[in-house]
């Protein structure tokens, strides 16, 4: 018989039930892909802060989900809900600016 993890948020994203972790983690890896190999000339003061600092900000994970936007579930997760989910699971932590936090990559 196959054994599936269910993960719940409440405090976090009351409305959204993961039934498969792998999308979070798609999600992640997608964010670290597009950090290290990105060549965006629009993005390239973000991405450099991405490779030195390990400071992701909102506006990034926007550009994330854009390039890949089959990784991010419609109407379901948002880079605003992947932000704190990530640092509820203490994967990132906020930095003074609301719209960045550390991320070590």
């Amino acid at each position: 018989s196959d054994l599936n993890v269910i993960m719940y948020y409440p405090s976090i994203l009351p409305n959204v039930v993961f039934t498969n972790p792998q999308c979070i983690l798609d999600i992640i890896s997608e964010i670290i892909k597009c950090v290290a190999f990105d060549k965006n000339q629009c993005f390239n003061n973000m991405l450099a802060k991405a490779n030195n600092e390990g400071i992701i900000s909102g506006k990034l994970l926007e550009h994330v989900k854009s390039k890949s936007p089959k990784i991010y579930k419609e109407g379901i997760i948002e880079p605003k809900d992947l932000i704190s989910l990530m640092v509820h699971l203490k994967i990132a932590s906020k930095c003074e600016n609301n719209d960045e936090f550390f991320m070590p990559t």
